[in-house]
């Protein structure tokens, strides 16, 4: 049996940072279309960031791929900027923090260098 990935590509992104004293810290994509559809990763681990020349290709946690314009990082409409707004809205809900962070201020934070695709 095989399981299907999803293949997810935005065509903006926003980059948060989630601290859960119970796991560590981790990070989601937040994505949205120009529709105004939008949809929060199940979260990444950012070591795993593949370098598609003018995309960048994440594996989520639950197994879905998500593939990104490099030059959209903070591309999102009204409404899914209010969205956005009330997910980070929940920090320090259950003690979770939620950051919204740049892509590449993360990679260097933790030394990581985007794997070629």
């Amino acid at each position: 049996m095989s399981v299907k990935v999803e293949n997810v590509k935005p065509q903006g992104f926003v980059l948060l940072r989630y601290n859960d004293p119970k796991v560590g810290e981790y990070h989601k994509l937040f994505v949205s279309w120009r529709d105004d559809e939008w949809r929060l990763s199940s979260g990444c681990d950012l070591s795993k960031l593949k370098d598609l020349g003018q995309y960048w290709e994440l594996e989520q946690f639950s197994g879905s791929v998500y593939t990104f314009p490099k030059g959209e990082e903070d591309g999102y409409t009204f409404y899914t900027g209010r969205v956005l707004e009330n997910i980070i809205g929940q920090n320090g809900l259950e003690g979770v923090g939620i950051r919204r962070v740049k892509l590449a201020d993360e990679l260097n934070r933790h030394s990581i260098t985007p794997i070629k695709g």
